[in-house]
Parts: structure tokens; C-alpha cells; sequence
């Protein structure tokens, strides 16, 4: 019975650790995707997520594994001076990782990170995360 009761707790420990690498924390800005794909693979895959939610690609070099997105008025504001735009940089061969951040303007003076945590930025980060999560086959986690 003790032996079970270890056991289980060790799981429960492990499966906690575990989960908690892919759950978004209040002040992340980059979004980290893992996948079992090759470098061009995800390199297309992801140029293709970008375009199905409406992020049009304005650079991309496949060369340096950089895609930038045109720059966008944030959705649910009523203020026309907010936009948003995509930096993606996937690297490695196999088991190619994207990295994906998101800045944020006003009035496209200077541009901003976007963290995890409330107002616009809460909501631009959110769309991010779904398309992170749209990436199939992939682990989404999230970094400072």
C-alpha cells in the first residue's frame, strides 16, 4: 500500500512538473513551439497558419528562418493607433523550433513585446497562443 501511495504521488509530482511547462504565466512574452518536423516543414507549415488567421506575411528569408507579418490594427479596440505584428524565427534542422513573439504599437512610433497579462495585450497574446496551438502535432510552451 505504501509503495502505491508513493507511486501515485510521484506521477501526480511528475505529470504537475510536467504540465506546467506548457501553461502561459502572467509576463511571458515569447511563445515556443516544439515540433518532430523538418526545418522547411515547419518553416511552410507555419507561413500557412499565419495566412489562415489572417496575418499576411510582409519579409520572410527561409534562409535565415525569419518570417515578419504585415502590421494590423488589433481587433476590439476602437482605437485605429493600436496594431500588432508577427515575428517568427524557426530554427534546426530536425525537430525544427519556432519561436514566436508579437509587438504591439501606438501611433507606430516605437514597437513593444507583448506579455501575458491584461488589456489589449492580453487579447493579442491569446490569438497568438491559438495559433501556436494550431500547429499540429506540436508542444506549445512559453518563455519570459
Amino acid at each position: 500500500m505504501k509503495n502505491l501511495f508513493l507511486l501515485m504521488t510521484l506521477s501526480f509530482l511528475f505529470i504537475g512538473a510536467t504540465a506546467q511547462d506548457t501553461l502561459s504565466r502572467r509576463g511571458d512574452s515569447e511563445i515556443i513551439i516544439k515540433t518532430s518536423d523538418s526545418y522547411s516543414d515547419a518553416y511552410r507549415k507555419m507561413g500557412q497558419l499565419l495566412v489562415r488567421y489572417n496575418y499576411f506575411i510582409k519579409f520572410e528569408s527561409k534562409d535565415l528562418g525569419v518570417i515578419n507579418t504585415e502590421e494590423y490594427r488589433i481587433k476590439g479596440t476602437s482605437d485605429p493607433a493600436w496594431m500588432v505584428r508577427v515575428n517568427v524565427i524557426v530554427s534546426g534542422e530536425q525537430n525544427a523550433t519556432i519561436t514566436l513573439t508579437t509587438l504591439v504599437s501606438h501611433t507606430n512610433k516605437s514597437w513593444d513585446r507583448v506579455e501575458n497579462r491584461w488589456g489589449i495585450a492580453k487579447s493579442v497574446w491569446d490569438d497568438m497562443v491559438s495559433i501556436a496551438k494550431a500547429y499540429d502535432g506540436a508542444i506549445v510552451e512559453f518563455n519570459k
